[in-house]
């Protein structure tokens, strides 16, 4: 049995949610709780706390999580909190240089990610698990640069484009990418290369650019060679 079942939290913890994905929550109550004694001449502090209509226990509601619902909903009046949806997620933070678990809010509100497309070509992406090589992480950088984009961009373009590859990219150092998501990092530079509408020059009408619907295959033999030859660098 393990510890947390033995020793249940009072409050929602990082391991009440499922892994690797995120739990979309409703926010139903926001509220102080039992104020805490810091010590010393300091004076007590409150204990805030976040009810979802989704969980049974509450969960514990910091600064920094405070902050991250503001820039999804919009608003710092937590009373317009309530009723809305947020997606939360299991992570970690380092304190001291100790790695302790915490959820995080994701940056985006819930109905901001679309399922991918069904229809259309299928980009198949290696499951190459060796690291990205520096220098390409550089170059793609440098290209998302050039474009006006960011890394939080193309993050948010897998969530919604690359569903499958998200999951490699999220909450994952950089130096830590697997190359197999190169294709995925092509393909969304081409994205943002192009205008966000095409007009046929045929018919004059215009019309939006056709999302790939991309998919993660395993590696059919395992990668021995460690390194990543610069002409499979495909940007």
């Amino acid at each position: 049995m393990k510890l947390s079942q033995m020793f249940p939290s009072k409050y929602l913890q990082a391991e009440d949610l499922p892994p690797n994905q995120n739990t979309i929550v409703t926010i139903e109550r926001v509220y102080p709780a039992a104020a805490r004694d810091r010590g010393g001449d300091s004076e007590p502090e409150v204990k805030w706390m976040l009810k979802f209509r989704e969980f049974r226990k509450a969960m514990s509601l910091w600064r920094t999580t405070g902050r991250s619902i503001e820039q999804v909903l919009g608003t710092d009046e937590t009373e317009q909190w309530v009723g809305q949806q947020i997606a939360i997620y299991p992570s970690t933070y380092t304190s001291f240089g100790e790695i302790k678990p915490c959820i995080n809010v994701d940056k985006w509100r819930p109905e901001q990610v679309q399922a991918s497309p069904k229809a259309g070509s299928t980009l198949v992406i290696a499951g190459d698990r060796r690291p990205v090589p520096k220098v390409a992480m550089e170059r793609f950088q440098g290209h998302l640069k050039t474009l006006g984009k960011s890394w939080e961009d193309f993050l948010r373009w897998c969530k919604i484009n690359a569903a499958d590859a998200y999951p490699l990219v999220w909450g994952v150092a950089l130096d830590q990418i697997p190359a197999g998501v190169l294709p995925t990092m092509k393909v969304f530079l081409d994205a943002a290369a192009q205008p966000r509408e095409l007009v046929d020059a045929s018919t004059g009408e215009v019309v939006s650019p056709t999302r790939p619907n991309v998919a993660v295959a395993a590696s059919p033999l395992p990668v021995r060679d460690p390194s990543v030859p610069d002409d499979e660098i495909p940007f």
